[in-house]
């Protein structure tokens, strides 16, 4: 008997975040069933997801870690790795992040 691979709902879109954002050196992708049975995370979750962080990139230095989900970013829910491109883009200055780690929220500033 065979087993069916989790459906992938939403294209994963992998991208590796650029620039001179908190997130440089992050490898996100949007989260399915599929990429989250890849990374051993539970089925129901959702958004954006860092599946790799470069060593010695901002984003290492700043904790970020894979299986984090980026909840939203200075207010505004993050959907879509598109979403997030756009965001860290823009380059508020002041960044407010949220993440969900484990289950837990986690708020982090930086500037």
């Amino acid at each position: 008997l065979a087993l069916a691979r989790a459906p992938e709902t939403s294209p994963r879109d992998q991208r590796t975040i650029g620039g001179h954002t908190p997130f440089t050196g992050a490898v996100v992708e949007n989260l399915s069933p599929r990429v989250a049975d890849e990374l051993r995370m539970p089925a129901e979750s959702a958004g954006v997801v860092v599946s790799d962080v470069k060593e010695d990139s901002p984003a290492a230095r700043l904790g970020f870690e894979p299986k984090d989900i980026i909840v939203s970013i200075n207010g505004t829910e993050v959907k879509s790795t598109s979403e997030l491109s756009e965001i860290a883009d823009s380059d508020p200055g002041l960044w407010r992040v949220e993440i969900e780690r484990d289950g837990q929220r986690i708020r982090q500033f930086f500037r």
